[in-house]
């Protein structure tokens, strides 16, 4: 739906095949209907994930954050969704891997925010396991900041507004979809250790205040 493409079957690849390489073999593919995947869109392409620092050798969406972006926009419009004008949502991704070493539901985080920003809307969200693809983007529409493990629980952080702050955590030297968060250009992307992190709930809050009044500032320069 996103891609404007409604399959009955839908299969996924992760293997490079090459096609007309070998003798006698044809270079088409043949198909009455057919969609491929994000191809350069990829969030890390042929590396790894990013658990370890030797996964970070070899980027392969540096300087494609226009591409993105338009992405971005095409997928939305045919989805029939718009951006809201002043999003001002703290979103927190809760529970968003089945490995017990990166469940968190973010209580304390997500207490600790509330408290020092009351006047900001701070929502744990378990978006992952409990709300639909099209919910998800329309949250992430929403938020200003948004907070998860990294992930799949952070792939609806593709739809957050320019300027958007967010928030990954991973255990040590882990950066879940590096690639591609760190090259999306219009959004701010801090990283943060599990290991630590109930130690480091008021680095977060400072952080999350920071931007919020970076954002603000941003904004109004826009203007």
């Amino acid at each position: 739906e996103m891609l404007n493409v409604f399959p009955t079957v839908a299969e996924m690849a992760t293997q490079v095949i090459p096609i007309g390489l070998q003798d006698n073999s044809s270079g088409i593919v043949c198909a009455k209907y057919g969609a491929t995947g994000m191809g350069w869109l990829h969030d890390h392409g042929l590396n790894k994930h990013g658990a370890q620092p030797s996964d970070f050798r070899n980027p392969v969406n540096v300087g494609r954050a226009g591409i993105f972006r338009r992405f971005r926009k095409y997928a939305l419009k045919n989805l029939n969704l718009t951006q809201p004008d002043n999003p001002n949502q703290i979103t927190f991704s809760i529970l968003s891997s089945k490995d017990k070493d990166r469940r968190f539901d973010f209580v304390n985080q997500i207490d600790a925010v509330q408290r020092s920003l009351p006047s900001t809307v701070v929502k744990g969200v378990a978006l992952w396991e409990q709300t639909d693809w099209l919910s998800q983007i329309q949250i992430a529409l929403n938020s200003l900041v948004f907070v998860s493990i990294g992930g799949g629980g952070t792939s609806p952080a593709f739809f957050l507004p320019r300027g958007a702050i967010l928030i990954l955590y991973g255990k040590e030297y882990e950066k879940f979809d590096w690639d591609l968060w760190n090259n999306i250009g219009d959004i701010r992307v801090h990283w943060m250790a599990t290991p630590s992190m109930e130690n480091d709930t008021e680095i977060l809050v400072n952080l999350i205040k920071q931007e919020v009044q970076n954002f603000a500032l941003v904004q109004g320069l826009r203007k």
